[in-house]
């Protein structure tokens, strides 16, 4: 297991459900919708979220808002 998927793995209820030459396939529970996408967010490019569609849609808003934030020249 990789440095990475071991992280991800220690602070979530995550379990391996598939496993290939592209990577591993999780099932994850978060203690609530919001924690997912603060969590998932900071894992940045290292993971890809396959379901449920409400939760790309909410990383995506995440992502504008920060880069709202560090592409303001005026902060």
């Amino acid at each position: 297991m990789n440095e990475m998927l071991e992280w991800v793995m220690s602070y979530n209820d995550a379990e391996i459900v598939s496993s290939d030459e592209g990577g591993k396939t999780l099932h994850m529970r978060f203690p609530s919708f919001r924690a997912a996408v603060y969590q998932i967010a900071g894992w940045g490019k290292n993971v890809r979220v396959l379901v449920p569609p409400e939760l790309h849609q909410a990383l995506a808003e995440h992502a504008r808002e920060l880069l709202a934030i560090y592409t303001d020249a005026s902060v």
